[in-house]
């Protein structure tokens, strides 16, 4: 891979697609799914026959269930949803190759009301673990996959190795994870640019938590929150308490993915950039990838 050369700096690359990148248009089936404590998800689809439609077939926009055609779960990064520019090209891209998708949004986003006293966090499997388990039971045919960015992949890849040979997931990939949340953590506090980053960050967990106040403000320290300089302070008031860990650093310790790549049993493909300027490398568990035979590892540039 050679980067272009008028984007060789992966900042540049970072904020390229945010900024000027030009998503496809993509027009999702959205579905409710309610989990057991009572959360609400929305599963955001765009079927490969949605994409055929776009070049002027007719479809009639069901899967059913002995549909064998494979479905890729999407999990995103931090506070994105089915909106963001990363994700839509991902899905516009899987579907227009004839794969099923459907985008596990996180709880409280893709205009998603918190239905319960749980948020997601980066350590949190429960979500991605119901919704694999649901898809597999209604389309039992249908080669089931899943694919994490950021966040979503330290996610998913905790979820593959807590699961271990019990999962249904038949494929994964994980795409810029941070690997170990409290090395990551300490990485973006470390230097004035990747605390520009961390403080872009704790906007964008500021701006989610204000969207649940009435429930948030009830679990936590409103003023404390709103308050948060950086996503360590945000992880302190908010994170730490609603989902009750003692601390922040035993919050990171427990919930890196790093932890749990070791048990993944499905094949993994794990792509990360040796220059991310969020998810360093010093994160990589380089001797534990190795031990895994079902993993391969690919690097790049940039961040999603």
């Amino acid at each position: 891979y050679l980067a272009t050369p008028w984007l060789a700096s992966p900042h540049l690359q970072t904020l390229f697609l945010g900024i000027w990148g030009r998503p496809p248009s993509v027009t999702y089936r959205r579905q409710l799914y309610t989990v057991r404590d009572g959360g609400t998800i929305a599963l955001d689809w765009l079927l490969a026959s949605d994409s055929e439609a776009a070049d002027g077939s007719s479809c009639d926009g069901t899967i059913s269930s002995d549909d064998s055609t494979p479905i890729v779960v999407v999990v995103p990064g931090l506070t994105s949803d089915s909106t963001a520019a990363y994700v839509k090209h991902l899905v516009f891209s899987m579907a227009s190759n004839g794969w099923n998708v459907v985008v596990g949004n996180h709880r409280g986003l893709g205009g998603i009301s918190i239905t319960s006293d749980c948020f997601y966090n980066g350590g949190w499997t429960e979500d991605i673990r119901e919704v694999v388990n649901y898809l597999h039971q209604k389309y039992p045919e249908a080669p089931l996959f899943t694919v994490g960015t950021s966040l979503g992949a330290n996610i998913l890849v905790k979820y593959l190795g807590e699961e271990g040979g019990s999962t249904p997931v038949a494929g994964a990939a994980s795409i810029c994870s941070p690997w170990d949340l409290l090395v990551t953590s300490r990485f973006i506090s470390r230097k004035l640019v990747q605390r520009c980053y961390d403080k872009a960050l704790a906007i964008g967990l500021k701006g989610y938590a204000k969207l649940h106040q009435p429930v948030l403000s009830r679990l936590a320290n409103w003023e404390a929150i709103t308050s948060s300089r950086s996503t360590r302070e945000f992880d302190h008031h908010a994170t730490c308490v609603v989902a009750k860990y003692e601390t922040v650093d035993t919050f990171y310790r427990k919930c890196s993915c790093a932890n749990y790549i070791g048990n993944v049993s499905v094949p993994l493909l794990c792509i990360s950039a040796l220059d991310d300027p969020l998810c360093t490398r010093e994160a990589i568990p380089w001797d534990e990838c190795r031990q895994v035979t079902s993993l391969t590892q690919a690097h790049y540039l940039k961040h999603f």
